[in-house]
């Protein structure tokens, strides 16, 4: 009983721990697709 009970405590920590690590990336990932989705698009002028 007090294995599994430290097996659930320790599969909390390391979820929180990888949350901590892995977000940044992910986050900065995003943020590049993010900002490329917002730019306009410029289209030539029409020719006369």
């Amino acid at each position: 009983m007090r294995a599994l009970l430290i097996i659930i405590l320790a599969l909390m920590v390391a979820s929180v721990l990888s949350l901590v690590v892995i977000k940044p990336y992910v986050t900065g990932i995003n943020s590049k697709d993010s900002t490329v989705a917002q730019k306009t698009i410029q289209q030539p002028e029409p020719k006369p």
